[in-house]
């Protein structure tokens, strides 16, 4: 009888062994998988996420990578309309190795598309490197020229840094919410200076800043959205 006894607990302890064991092995669903996994989660959720099927149609994969301590993959979907991004506008879908969808950070803009002033710029990326220059106070002292032109949706170009930039000023299209349910066409400009290396929206109608962060020092006026904690 002890003999029996002996022989379920033994069954019983390599049984319980053998999952966890299973379960440490158990490795995170493949990235085409994660991927598939995360937009079926978003659809299936559009009502409750406030979003509408245009809103979750135009996006664009920034970021995807697995947490290797617990194999959590995270990844960032970046809104887009007509081809160009929405500043800061990200989905971040946090999903287990098992599958399941564990948190999700949403900053997409809902109906961006009735949103949003234009699609054209009025002024251009020069134009709008010099109203860089002139809100930080900066002198350019050599012609800005565009040095390469990418073109695209997001009219992408890159300047000579005119003096005020230790690299060249890379420019491009972008929207920025700046306020609920109000986006802006704007230009994403960077100028990279020995203390600060200044990131701004300058608005592509009007020239005014809409909103600047500094990389190196971060600046009061820049909304920070925190990346979540898993």
């Amino acid at each position: 009888m002890k003999f029996e006894k002996y022989i379920r607990f033994l069954s019983g302890a390599i049984l319980l062994l053998y999952a966890l064991i299973l379960n440490s092995v158990v490795a995170a669903p493949n990235q085409e998988k994660a991927l598939e996994i995360a937009l079926n989660y978003l659809n299936e959720n559009q009502a409750f996420l406030g979003l509408s099927q245009a809103d979750l149609s135009d996006k664009v994969v920034k970021d995807q990578y697995v947490t290797q301590h617990n194999g959590v993959t995270h990844i960032y979907l970046r809104q887009e309309y007509n081809g160009i991004e929405l500043f800061n506008g990200d989905i971040a879908i946090h999903i287990a190795k098992d599958g399941s969808v564990i948190k999700v950070n949403n900053q997409f803009v809902p109906n961006l598309s009735q949103a949003v002033n234009t699609t054209k710029p009025f002024i251009s990326a020069i134009q709008a490197v010099q109203s860089t220059a002139q809100h930080l106070g900066l002198n350019l002292t050599t012609d800005l020229v565009i040095q390469e032109n990418l073109g695209g949706t997001e009219k992408s170009v890159i300047l000579t840094g005119g003096g005020i930039s230790l690299d060249d000023i890379p420019a491009k299209l972008v929207y920025e919410q700046v306020s609920q349910g109000e986006v802006r066409l704007a230009w994403l400009v960077r100028v990279r200076q020995h203390e600060h290396w200044w990131n701004l929206r300058i608005d592509a109608v009007t020239g005014k800043v809409l909103s600047k962060n500094d990389w190196i020092v971060n600046d009061n006026d820049y909304k920070v959205f925190p990346l979540p904690s898993i």
